[in-house]
């Protein structure tokens, strides 16, 4: 988010203070030549990895999920949660665990 906002704020005062874009490299003073270097550079980055985000997006899904199985599931069995309270980040683990994998006890896999 810091990128995004430094570029906004880079965009916006950009003409009235010529400041840099990256703060003591010359050739990121504002210009609309450059403006216009890193707005079509994004668009056609976003657009080239527009068929692959999805793919991408699930891979991270399928690791996280893993994670979690191999944190409440240690070598196929359930772990109660006597013995999970033990550990110290506990809190951090359920939050974790309803916020992202959440599904209703009928759901099926």
């Amino acid at each position: 988010i810091f990128i995004v906002i430094a570029v906004a704020k880079w965009k916006t005062f950009g003409p009235i203070s010529v400041q840099y874009l990256l703060p003591g490299i010359e050739w990121s003073a504002y210009s609309t030549g450059i403006v216009n270097l890193l707005f079509w550079t994004f668009t056609v980055g976003a657009i080239l990895t527009l068929p692959v985000y999805d793919s991408v997006q699930k891979l991270a899904h399928m690791y996280y999920r893993r994670s979690l199985k191999r944190a409440f599931f240690v070598n196929g069995r359930d772990i109660s949660f006597d013995v999970i309270r033990g550990n110290p980040y506990c809190p951090n683990i359920l939050f974790g665990a309803c916020l992202h994998d959440y599904r209703k006890p009928w759901e099926g896999r």
